[in-house]
């Protein structure tokens, strides 16, 4: 690009104006001089002015001493006119907002900065943006490098934008080519340097031609990134807070974004916007940011092909994906989980291993995430399986020396996958694997570095050591589980993370529970009913209704622990109204092992209660809760539980037979025992064996004394 002259010839210029003002001034002083003699010499005859004002060299004497103070405060008005042109106002913060410096070569009446701000707003309404001026102007610098000369504007620009609270400066000057008046623009956010100068022509309109409208989206669509980067970057802490705002902004845009924007621009915007509702979402616990996020992520996917854009078309899949699996774990059914799995497979079509190894890990470990998910609401553990090869793919590529954090994830997520599995089967290997990657995750995800993950791996690994801890005959496992969760409510809080500190109190609850099972007191099943109860202040039935139910199911086995030690049947009624409450979110049809399950508790309280009374009709619903749990709790699927249902079916029975004349209720319970001690082994469950093997004793010896 030439040198441009004009900034010079415009100084010249402006130099003889004042020259010229300063001589007029002196006429006019001149005028004034001899217009105030006569009055002067009225009113005071005793000093007459004299004839020295008669005398040319004297009347140009004192048209310099009148003329001066007349340009003086002409120039003091002028001054005061233009004065509100200089002043930059403080951005408002309710839009996104738009500065537009004064142009070089503009001028007075600053009719280019007229035109740009023009131009914005015919493109962007008033609603979505605040169009400012900024009382400063912004030059390139002399007698360095192109790549240099920007600099230094950029740093005051970027330092403007801080201090007023703004989010994007233009600036740039006017240039004249071929008798032809164009505008440089540069653009300056937290995205952008403004080291590429655009220029614009005018048209008939005083506003900047197409082109500009294109330009002007792509720095939205930057700006947009960057406001939203902390969502990408800083997930791992606490910033739904500082995040809010900022989406309230990008959202007036979102809703209409204008047709000059190109369709990746929008795409961009759109995914920015999505991200920072969707972390909201995650950590405030409200489902609309998530249903917000899923409709940008939604709407952005309208502007990407897969020939057109094939990975940010991958990565939108997965946004979406992402989107889904926060909404479908707060919610009852499977389909946004069925979504979530389908929209990750699509994104795997392009972001294949030998493309963009890195990515691909990360779809590959967001697909086991959403297969536990599904899994974990399923009979079977098929999905549960195909999350665990999902997460060890991811592991191939990140690993801990590329990238410790993803490192730290994919272990994080393939603990989660092994843990319910290891849930279901008879052994302790897979839960001792889960137990051995979440240590791993922690290694990577500290509570410095990443306090919120951190806490929710802590969570993840107490909820692993209470399963293995049920199936040793000890309580370090289980006294590990308590330390753990307490660890993840040291940054889980309620303000800060509401439904993540109920999962953890839920957490927490069980881990006191099964402690509360092993030892003589009650402080530790009462503390247990304590966790739970705080867990049910944010685990609602309308915001999280299987979390909801779920934790009534567990209050309800808690207090059935408490009310076996007491001498009341206060505990145990309110054991059976809370299963009999989870069981109405916890319905056979959704969840069908959750259902046994919480059949199996509400059996174990409606026991209890029946051993306290002279009645049998508490144990007949014991023993029908105790056959309706076996339904899905079958053997093949799920032999623990399964085993533990017959122990269970076993004492009811027992009970049941030794109120009433029929030795077949004795016979059956001796076969309830001894399938579950089948299962129930000295190795794999030693402390379950022998509450079985006392059981069958129990049994034998009444069925014998029957007999006799």
């Amino acid at each position: 690009m030439p040198p441009d002259k004009s900034g010079k010839s415009e100084g010249w210029s402006k130099s003889v104006l004042d020259a010229s003002a300063a001589l007029i001034a002196c006429a006019l002083g001149t005028i004034l001089l001899h217009v105030l003699k006569p009055v002067w010499d009225l009113h005071f005859p005793s000093h007459p002015m004299g004839d020295w004002a008669q005398d040319p060299f004297a009347n140009l004497i004192g048209a310099v001493a009148l003329g001066v103070p007349c340009w003086l405060v002409v120039t003091l008005i002028k001054w005061m006119a233009t004065r509100p042109m200089r002043v930059t106002a403080s951005a408002k913060g309710d839009r996104i907002s738009i500065y537009v410096a004064s142009f070089g070569g503009d001028d007075e009446s600053r009719a280019a900065r007229d035109s740009v701000m023009k131009s914005i707003r015919s493109h962007l309404s008033s609603g979505q943006i605040e169009v400012l001026p900024a009382g400063k102007q912004f030059t390139l610098t002399d007698g360095v490098s192109d790549e240099d000369a920007p600099k230094k504007a950029t740093g005051e620009a970027r330092s403007l934008l801080r201090k007023k609270k703004g989010d994007l400066l233009i600036w740039g000057r006017l240039h004249t080519i071929n008798a032809k008046t164009v505008i440089e623009l540069r653009f300056v956010s937290a995205a952008q340097d403004g080291s590429e100068g655009q220029r614009f022509g005018f048209t008939d309109k005083l506003t900047l031609e197409a082109g500009f409208g294109t330009e002007m989206g792509v720095a939205v669509a930057a700006l947009a990134g960057a406001l939203a980067l902390p969502a990408r970057q800083d997930s791992g802490k606490y910033i739904a807070g500082t995040l809010s705002p900022v989406a309230n902004r990008l959202a007036l845009l979102a809703e209409s974004l204008p047709g000059s924007m190109r369709p990746a621009d929008r795409a961009q915007l759109l995914r920015s916007y999505g991200t920072a509702e969707l972390v909201i979402g995650e950590q405030s616990g409200e489902s609309p940011p998530l249903g917000r996020a899923l409709a940008a992520y939604r709407k952005a996917l309208k502007d990407l092909t897969r020939n057109g854009a094939p990975l940010e078309w991958a990565g939108t899949q997965t946004d979406i994906g992402n989107a889904l699996t926060r909404l479908g774990e707060r919610e009852n059914g499977t389909s946004h989980l069925e979504e979530a799995v389908a929209a990750y497979r699509e994104a795997l079509k392009e972001w294949t291993r030998d493309r963009v190894p890195l990515v691909w890990a990360l779809a590959q470990t967001n697909l086991g995430n959403a297969l536990r998910n599904l899994g974990e609401r399923e009979a079977g553990t098929s999905h549960l399986e195909e999350a665990v090869t999902a997460c060890r793919e991811a592991l191939k590529e990140w690993t801990r020396h590329r990238l410790p954090l993803n490192w730290a994830m994919a272990q994080n997520n393939l603990g989660n996958a092994l843990a319910r599995l290891g849930e279901r089967e008879n052994g302790t290997s897979r839960l001792e694997e889960a137990v051995a990657a979440y240590r791993e995750a922690l290694k990577e995800w500290t509570r410095d570095r990443v306090p919120l993950v951190w806490a929710a791996t802590q969570s993840n690994l107490g909820n692993a050591l209470m399963r293995l801890g049920e199936r040793e005959s000890g309580t370090s496992s289980l006294e590990g589980a308590v330390a753990a969760c307490r660890e993840a409510l040291k940054e889980r809080t309620r303000d800060r993370v509401p439904l993540d500190w109920a999962m953890t109190q839920n957490n927490l609850g069980n881990a006191l529970a099964r402690l509360g099972e092993r030892e003589n007191g009650t402080s530790h099943l009462e503390g247990a009913v304590v966790a739970y109860r705080e867990a049910l202040k944010e685990w609602t039935r309308d915001r999280v209704p299987l979390g909801w139910a779920m934790t009534q199911n567990n209050l309800g086995n808690a207090l059935t622990r408490l009310g076996e030690r007491e001498s009341g049947t206060s505990h145990l009624k309110d054991a059976v109204a809370a299963c009999r409450e989870a069981l109405m979110e916890l319905t056979r049809d959704r969840v069908p092992l959750d259902w046994a399950m919480t059949q199996n508790n509400l059996g174990n309280a409606l026991m209890r209660l029946g051993e306290r009374e002279s009645g049998t009709s508490h144990l007949e619903e014991a023993v029908a809760a105790y056959r309706e749990a076996l339904k899905e709790r079958t053997r093949d699927r799920v032999p623990l539980d399964w085993a533990l249902t017959q122990n269970n079916l076993g004492i009811a029975l027992t009970n049941l037979g030794e109120r009433v004349a029929e030795t077949a209720l004795l016979e059956e319970a001796l076969a309830s025992y001894n399938q579950a001690l089948d299962v129930l082994t000295a190795e794999s469950a030693p402390h379950y064996r022998s509450m079985a093997l006392s059981g069958l004793e129990r049994a034998s010896k009444l069925l014998d004394a029957r007999k006799s």
